[in-house]
């Protein structure tokens, strides 16, 4: 995955930033290509069948994360589907020695977390679902065939229910169902197994799966969001950049509240929490939806990010603030963006 805009910029000169090349003696020193072969490790082949040819930085940079923390995720909950078949894994690398243009890591050498930390995270916690695909391409008029699987690593049973949503980027809502659920203790299995058909007429758009696991009070036990493209071949037989609309998907608006509320000792800190609380108050979902501070990372520390917010929907997020700076901080610091909110 490339590293932030912001640590691009740090550690590339203006001059070698964009258009990026794979001859660019900076761009290779600082191992986005070369470091095994041609392409490591930015690897545009990874990314570019899913959104075709990026037009500027950032854009590399979102579809360049988006792809990594959606292997990795993909990766994590397969390893925990076959708990107790597999005694065991563990991923390479959490963090990096050396300012890299673009990595396997998950957090970045000056410490800001990627897209993939958060991704990896909520594939680890104690209760996670997940599903089965063998792409996220689809033809027009295809079966999306989804089983829904539960790990659940605590010692007590987890009852709740099951929602599923499945929309476009427009906020269109195509399936939706709910059913209660039960799940063993520390367990992995499938809970539940729908079929959606696609239109024949579809072509060059984006479906939004949600699975919401929620306890008996309404609460989140845990949430996924997977992305679908469908798009025909062309007379070339391409089918390039079929994830490509999520860049252009239409604009949402997000609300933010930031409230103070108590000290937690973290490690050997006690750090101020506060609440920043999110809204989507649009009708179009929020794409990959981020708190930012320009403090540095190691100073404010948010325990979500990239998430998705479909319409209407609120989440809280936990924002931890080291003592260093406790003093001198203010709420309206914290921002949010996402991937279809204006500048």
């Amino acid at each position: 995955g490339a590293s932030s805009v912001t640590t691009l910029k740090r550690i590339i000169p203006k001059e070698n930033l964009w258009p990026i090349s794979f001859n660019d003696s900076v761009w290779k020193w600082h191992n986005g290509f070369g470091a095994y072969t041609t392409s490591d490790w930015l690897k545009p082949e990874i990314y570019q069948p899913l959104f075709g040819k990026p037009v500027n930085l950032e854009t590399v940079v979102k579809v360049s994360q988006f792809s990594q923390a959606e292997g990795l995720r993909y990766a994590n909950q397969s390893h925990r589907r076959a708990k107790w078949h597999r005694s065991g894994s563990f991923m390479w690398t959490f963090n990096e020695p050396w300012p890299n243009a673009a990595h396997g890591s998950i957090v970045e050498y000056y410490g800001l977390p990627k897209q993939a930390f958060y991704y990896t995270r909520k594939t680890y916690a104690q209760v996670d679902i997940s599903t089965i695909y063998n792409s996220m391409l689809l033809a027009p008029g295809d079966t999306l065939k989804m089983p829904v699987f539960a790990t659940n690593a605590k010692k007590v049973k987890v009852s709740g229910k099951l929602k599923i949503v499945i929309m476009d980027l427009d906020g269109k809502i195509y399936y939706q169902n709910d059913k209660n659920v039960q799940i063993k203790p520390l367990s992995s299995s499938q809970i539940d197994q729908f079929d959606f058909s696609t239109s024949k007429e579809w072509n060059d758009k984006v479906l939004l799966v949600r699975f919401d696991l929620l306890g008996q009070d309404n609460s989140t036990i845990a949430s996924e969001t997977y992305s679908f493209g469908i798009k025909n071949v062309d007379l070339e037989g391409n089918n390039e950049g079929y994830m490509h609309s999520m860049l252009e998907a239409p604009e949402t608006k997000l609300q933010l509240d930031v409230k103070y509320l108590h000290k937690v000792q973290w490690a050997n800190d006690e750090m101020d929490c506060y609440i920043a609380k999110v809204k989507n108050t649009s009708t179009v979902p929020a794409l990959f939806v981020q708190l930012k501070c320009d403090r540095k990372p190691n100073e404010v520390y948010f325990k979500d990010n990239y998430f998705m917010l479909l319409p209407g929907e609120e989440t809280s997020v936990e924002v931890l603030v080291t003592p260093d700076i406790s003093l001198d901080f203010n709420t309206t610091e914290i921002g949010v963006s996402a991937w279809n909110t204006s500048l």
